[in-house]
């Protein structure tokens, strides 16, 4: 990982999470704490540690750069207060930028100055997006609904259909997932194909999330 400056790195316990898709799961506990306007002008990243593909520890790990420290603490502090967080934190629960020098972790987007997600995030954006709409709209501002004729949804006829669909593509990621992760555990791939597995379901999985978006 290339830090440019300060940086946060903000760790999981990957046993504890209730999801097989793990890394969705950590975003959502983020989010949940922090909003994207409290951390504007940051780069985000993400990824298992290390010593986690080298099988000696379960952990996943979301960091944020950003060049003032102070937001940084407040990140932190938020995160503290976050009970979701401290069920599934690891320990250590946080990392500075130079233990994170070392860690393997990829571009997981940036937060831009008006506090808006942008750049390459296949999946910190949809669990930020998937957040807003399980809050009803509450933390971001609603999107507009297409309609057709007599005001219906023009896509409404599909919906149920094509929510089938997704939803049995969605388990089938998840188990692949799973599959991944028992063969990176039985040591079957090397580290480096399995960080490039599972940025390729990452990815996949997150454009299957902001279809319903």
């Amino acid at each position: 990982m290339l830090v440019q400056g300060p940086a946060l790195g903000i760790r999981f316990n990957i046993s504890k999470l209730e999801s097989g898709y793990y890394s969705f799961e950590c975003w959502k506990i983020v989010w949940g704490a922090l909003v994207p306007e409290t951390i504007k002008d940051s780069q985000l990243f993400e990824g298992d540690s290390r010593a986690t593909l080298n099988g000696a520890e379960n952990v996943y790990c979301i960091a944020i750069s950003n060049r003032e420290i102070q937001l940084l603490n407040c990140a932190r502090r938020a995160l503290m207060s976050s009970e979701a967080f401290c069920r599934v934190s690891a320990s250590p629960n946080f990392v500075d930028e130079s233990a994170l020098s070392s860690e393997p972790l990829v571009e997981g987007g940036s937060v831009d100055p008006t506090g808006q997600i942008s750049g390459a995030s296949p999946v910190a954006k949809p669990a930020w997006e998937d957040l807003c709409r399980g809050a009803g709209g509450s933390k971001s501002a609603p999107r507009p609904v297409r309609t057709g004729q007599g005001g219906q949804e023009a896509r409404g006829s599909t919906l149920s259909t094509t929510s089938k669909m997704d939803g049995s593509i969605f388990a089938a990621f998840k188990e692949e997932l799973f599959d991944l992760e028992m063969e990176r555990h039985r040591g079957i791939i090397s580290p480096e194909e399995y960080q490039r597995a599972k940025a390729a379901l990452d990815c996949l999985i997150g454009r299957l999330v902001k279809r319903h978006s």
